[in-house]
């Protein structure tokens, strides 16, 4: 990666001063994980009280479907911050950015919730062709299945997946549909390929690498309060740098 003004090295080092400078970007995020903490304890106690397989299987996708809605909302509450302190001179105080940026979140979340299905759905597809596939590989050795595993989940990610990295951020930045921000994500993908690249491999390995912390709970918190605020800036600098805020139609 190189160190250009734009740079992936330079977003990001950039992104985690600001974040150090503006802890507002991690409520939002610490508001998704007390009520995702709270709805895991409602639905243990509610999985005691269901007795069939069916009901199971139905509260599991209700259940998957609201962690889904929190997040997706709290994401574009997020986003919206990220561009508001992306500008060079954004409102004060904190209190106006953050009730600014969830009025605004009301108008578009269920566009991000769309492409976070979407992406969700794409990543679990990947997954289970990956476990079979590696499955089949496991009659030539383990070691083997494990490198076959690893080139499969690598060929999605980089051959498909993404290609839906930007697309929540044009949908906050623009307003714009679900498919058109699918639309201008690939494009903006396929012109700066290797740096978005570069992007997502540098955080999946910081992921990866914070997930080896003994405490789960630790865990957690380092990557919904920090981690995710500064992924936020970078993919929503991204986009400005590349000048996808002028390119597309007026905000809907």
């Amino acid at each position: 990666m190189n160190m250009g003004k734009h740079s992936p090295v330079t977003l990001i080092i950039k992104a985690a001063k600001d974040f150090l400078n503006n802890p507002i970007l991690a409520f939002p995020p610490l508001m998704a994980f007390l009520l995702l903490v709270l709805l895991s304890y409602l639905s243990q106690i509610i999985s005691l009280n269901i007795s069939s397989n069916a009901g199971q299987i139905i509260w599991l996708f209700l259940y998957s479907i609201i962690s889904l809605i929190f997040l997706s909302f709290s994401f574009t509450v997020l986003l919206f911050l990220a561009l508001s302190l992306s500008k060079a001179n954004h409102p004060k105080p904190y209190k106006i950015l953050l009730s600014d940026s969830i009025i605004r979140a009301k108008s578009v979340w269920h566009r991000n919730f769309l492409n976070m299905i979407l992406i969700a759905l794409s990543s679990m597809v990947l997954v289970l062709l990956a476990n079979f596939i590696g499955r089949m590989a496991s009659l030539l050795g383990y070691s083997f299945a494990i490198i076959i595993f690893i080139l499969v989940m690598f060929s999605g990610l980089a051959g498909g997946i993404i290609f839906l990295t930007f697309s929540t951020s044009y949908a906050v930045i623009n307003g714009s549909p679900v498919l058109e921000s699918i639309i201008f994500s690939a494009r903006l993908v396929k012109t700066r390929y290797i740096e978005v690249l570069s992007i997502i491999i540098f955080f999946l390995v910081l992921y990866k690498l914070i997930s080896f912390i003994p405490n789960v709970f630790f865990v957690e918190i380092i990557q919904s309060l920090i981690i995710a605020p500064i992924l936020s800036l970078v993919l929503v600098r991204f986009v400005l740098s590349s000048g996808g805020a002028n390119v597309l139609p007026a905000q809907r």
